[in-house]
């Protein structure tokens, strides 16, 4: 068991590499840096205790994937607001957030819900990568990049999608993904954004105008689409090997279909 300083600022490459006896480390809010490699092969690390509240980790800056603690462990506790401790299963990250930082929550794995409120514009890279509970997500509006497998390796299910835009092979292999709400304001689906997902369903807003090559590509659950006579461009291979679909409910004439 460890217990760091309260006015620690930042911890060192490898400080705790391969320490692998270590079961529980506390952490004081002040901190604002972990470098690479800090926490490598602690394997058994059991509890993660954190002396500020969500908002305040999310301040923190990690190097590397090994770098955040809360992938090697099984719980991750943070201040309530009575100063107790409470595991964390949700995460809100309010308006005042703008940046989720990369490796935020690398590899924990007691996230099940995630609300990124609107103001939030960036999620770094591999942010919740395989954060293999996460379920539910809800993106604001105000969200402008999401970095690299920042989702990668999580089991969503719902998404409740608020962005103004999508990006290539975003939702690509989340084969847990069944259902997924659209901006109305989404112009283009990217190139392979749902290949083979989960979906069972898709409808596509009117705003869209454009769906991109392989977007749908092996959605092999997708039984319903929903499209209107908005959408005048459908690339090559968009809904290839989507085996079962059933039916196409479409709000346009044969003569708009025939002219996509």
């Amino acid at each position: 068991t460890i217990v760091l300083s309260d006015s620690l600022v930042s911890i060192g490459s490898s400080a705790f590499y391969n320490c692998s006896s270590l079961a529980t480390i506390t952490l004081p809010k002040t901190l604002k840096l972990i470098g690479s490699s800090a926490f490598s092969k602690c394997d058994n690390l059991v509890i993660v205790y954190y002396d500020g509240t969500i908002v305040d980790w999310l301040g923190i800056e990690f190097e590397n994937e090994s770098s955040n603690p809360i992938g090697f462990a099984t719980t991750f506790m943070v201040k309530n607001g009575n100063g107790g401790n409470l595991p964390v299963t949700e995460v809100t990250a309010p308006s005042t957030v703008v940046v989720i930082n990369d490796y935020a929550f690398y590899g924990y794995k007691g996230i099940e819900k995630l609300i990124l409120s609107e103001g939030v514009e960036e999620v770094g890279e591999k942010a919740f990568y395989n954060c293999s509970n996460l379920e539910y997500l809800e993106y604001p509006e105000s969200l402008e990049f999401i970095g690299s497998n920042a989702f990668y390796g999580s089991n969503l299910k719902e998404i409740i999608y608020n962005g103004a835009s999508l990006s290539s092979s975003l939702f690509a292999g989340q084969t847990n993904l069944k259902s997924i709400t659209l901006n109305d304001k989404i112009t283009y689906i990217p190139s392979r954004t749902f290949s083979k997902s989960g979906l069972e369903q898709i409808i596509i807003p009117k705003s869209v105008t454009s769906i991109g090559f392989n977007a749908f590509d092996g959605c092999k659950s997708l039984k319903i689409v929903v499209l209107s006579k908005e959408t005048t461009k459908i690339d090559s291979s968009a809904f290839i090997n989507c085996e079962n679909l059933e039916a196409v409910y479409y709000n346009g004439t044969l003569q708009d279909w025939c002219n996509i």
